[in-house]
């Protein structure tokens, strides 16, 4: 049996409700108005300013200074090994003698 839904509420972890409408042009070939279709994404036409003010918020949190590069993290592990007192050389695959 199939029902049509002229709005569904959806609430996230957070306890915020998100409220998409139906119809409209939201019948399979074009997204409803206000809503973002693969077109929008793939062509790159969805801009921060068109999310909602929560996951902008979330957005302005990440930023290149909590970001740790792969060569920071090793960076970090070998000086952490250093200071307790292990050896683990630089590559783990090189071997002794070779």
């Amino acid at each position: 049996m199939t029902h049509v839904l002229n709005k569904l509420i959806v609430q996230d972890v957070d306890g915020e409700q998100h409220e998409f409408a139906g119809g409209g042009g939201g019948d399979g070939t074009r997204p409803a108005p206000n809503s973002v279709g693969t077109v929008e994404i793939e062509d790159e036409g969805v801009k921060k300013e068109d999310l909602d003010k929560s996951i902008q918020d979330k957005l302005d949190l990440m930023d290149d200074s909590n970001v740790v590069t792969e060569e920071e993290l090793e960076d970090g592990w070998s000086e952490a090994m250093r200071n307790a007192g292990l050896d683990i050389g630089t590559n783990p695959d090189e071997s002794e003698g070779s």
